[in-house]
Formats: C-alpha cells, structure tokens, sequence
C-alpha cells in the first residue's frame, strides 16, 4: 500500500477528541484519575467536569467502575471509557477510528445517540469506519477510500449517482467501486 503524507490543520481555539480503534490509558490511573487528567489539561472548571463526568458514567454503565484501573475492563467497557473521556472535553470535533469495536448492541445504541446529540450540539464527527451499514445511517458525508486511494466523495446520493446505483446502499456502492477498481488491473 502507498502511504500518503499530509496535514490537517484546525482554525485557533478548535478543541477536538481524539477515540482510537484500540483503547490507550495509563496503567497506573484509574477511569477516575484519568477523567481527572484530562480535565486539568482542557483547563475545565471543575464543578462543570465533575458533574459532566458523573453524568457520562451513569450513561455508560461505569459508575461503579471509575476508581478501578481501565486496564481490568472488558474490551466494551474499555471503549465505553475511551467516548466517556472524549465528551469530558466536549470538544469542537471529534475523530473517531473504528468506533464500533468491542461494543454490544446496547453499548453501539448509546454510543450513536450520543455522536447524534453532539452532532447536533454543533460537534463535526470525522469517523473512520468498516460498519458501512451503520456509516450510512449516521454520516451526512462520505469519503470512500480503496487500496489506500481516495475513490468518492460526497453524500450518499453523490456516491450513488457515480456509482449508477440510485437505489444502491453505502456498501453495494463501496463493491461496485472496488469490483470497478480490480477490473482496471
């Protein structure tokens, strides 16, 4: 694969949240702890964090989790830890890789409506995903990339359309690009 360089670069004062494929925590901090990191290096006020972070873990099922260490969850709880310390910062934008690893029906539920409330709060989500189906029914916009090359842009509709699929799903319009693709070859 050829990899690509490149640069995104945000307007000053842009806070984003990062939300990797797989979850990263200190060793040594509990959920708590690292709640608490993260608020001092975002510079929130505590009594709007803590009673945020309260909140999120009554959400997400961790309350009674947050003084252990992220280390002994489940692979779920761990990914639930990882949306809970993104919305700590309730950032700008969100960047978010393969969201849905780990999670059980419920935990994807919550988690979506969640990206909802912040897309409508004014949040930009940028998702990188292999869940097309899911893709399709929470992104406005889409990016299709394919043996590490960018093949469509655009909303569903657009894709479809150079696709000449007018009917066609997210995933039948990646197959008909990639099927498009190996027959170049």
């Amino acid at each position: 694969m050829d990899h690509k360089k490149g640069a995104v670069e945000f307007k000053n004062e842009v806070k984003y949240s990062y939300i990797p494929e797989r979850p990263i925590f200190y060793d040594e901090l509990t959920l708590w702890e690292h709640m608490d990191f993260t608020a001092a290096v975002e510079g929130l006020p505590e009594l709007h964090y803590k009673k945020k972070a309260e909140e999120l873990l009554k959400e997400y099922n961790l309350s009674e989790h947050a003084h252990k260490f992220p280390g002994t969850y489940s692979k779920g709880m761990q990914q639930k830890a990882m949306l809970i310390l993104a919305m700590i910062a309730v950032p700008d934008v969100y960047i978010i890789d393969e969201p849905f690893i780990g999670l059980d029906p419920n935990a994807m539920k919550l988690f979506l409506e969640s990206i909802d409330r912040e897309r409508k709060r004014g949040a930009g989500i940028l998702m990188s995903t292999h869940v097309l189906d899911t893709a399709e029914k929470v992104c406005s916009r889409f990016l299709i990339v394919h043996e590490g090359q960018l093949k469509a842009s655009g909303t569903l509709s657009d894709i479809r359309g150079n696709c000449d699929l007018p009917a066609g799903s997210l995933y039948e319009c990646f197959h008909q690009i990639a099927e498009g693709n190996s027959n170049e070859k």
